[in-house]
């Protein structure tokens, strides 16, 4: 697979006329290896040349293209590999797992306890955006940023997130007061 993988992708830089050589991070070669291939070396194609787009997008063309670990999982999840334990869609895959949890117990689970996924969607965001001013603002929240309120706001979601976790028995978020 890695090999395929690795002829693949420096085909689609050929085909692309991109610069230098294109690099397969290790990390991204073992999850494709990990991977079932039930559409065989065409299901690996699609998969490869998603991930060169993503790449590509991320470099912008400027520097050697490097495809990554990630690169490849949000491949494989569009992709919705059947039987790779990546669900093909996340959100109802989560769903799925919320309601096995309240089946399990014998009082079920309260609803409201969703309204947590809002803290770890904030934490997410300011993960990716690097501060909690401009996570408010991708979710249009601007208001609570003018008004200085996104702190108070930020610590409710987050102690909602706390309790989800508290609630479904898995780890709380790395993050610390992001």
């Amino acid at each position: 697979i890695r090999e395929w993988a690795r002829f693949m992708l420096e085909r689609r830089h050929r085909e692309a006329r991109g610069p230098g050589a294109p690099v397969l991070s290790d990390d991204a070669a073992r999850l494709l290896e990990q991977a079932p291939w039930p559409g065989n070396l065409r299901q690996l194609d699609n998969v490869v040349r998603r991930a060169y787009v993503l790449a590509n997008a991320e470099g912008g063309g400027a520097r050697a293209l490097h495809v990554e670990e990630p690169h490849v999982r949000d491949s494989l999840l569009a992709e919705g590999t059947p039987g790779s334990g990546i669900p093909a869609n996340p959100l109802r895959e989560a769903a799925a797992r919320f309601v096995d949890e309240a089946l399990r117990r014998s009082d079920g689970l309260d609803l409201d306890l969703l309204t947590g996924l809002r803290g770890f969607v904030l934490e997410e965001a300011i993960r990716r955006t690097g501060n909690k001013e401009d996570a408010f603002r991708l979710f249009r929240r601007d208001n609570l940023v003018k008004g200085r309120n996104h702190h108070k706001t930020l610590q409710r979601e987050i102690s909602r997130a706390a309790d989800l976790s508290k609630a479904l028995g898995v780890p709380e978020s790395d993050s610390r007061d992001p």
